[in-house]
């Protein structure tokens, strides 16, 4: 079959932690997995994220 089921998709996942702060990811998925690109930052606010996202995307 080789490489004919790779599909590839790029997202940005917000993973909570048991602190109660939140990862923010760029997560790549092959197949039925998840394989994590790069993590950009902790936030333990909204505010917090809303920055680190827009820093990122912009």
């Amino acid at each position: 079959m080789g490489n004919a089921g790779y599909i590839q998709a790029m997202f940005i996942r917000k993973n909570k932690n048991r602190s109660g702060s939140v990862s923010i990811q760029i997560c790549e998925k092959v197949n039925r997995s998840n394989r994590v690109l790069k993590t950009i930052g902790m936030a333990t606010t909204c505010r917090e994220e809303g920055l680190l996202l827009m820093r990122k995307l912009l």
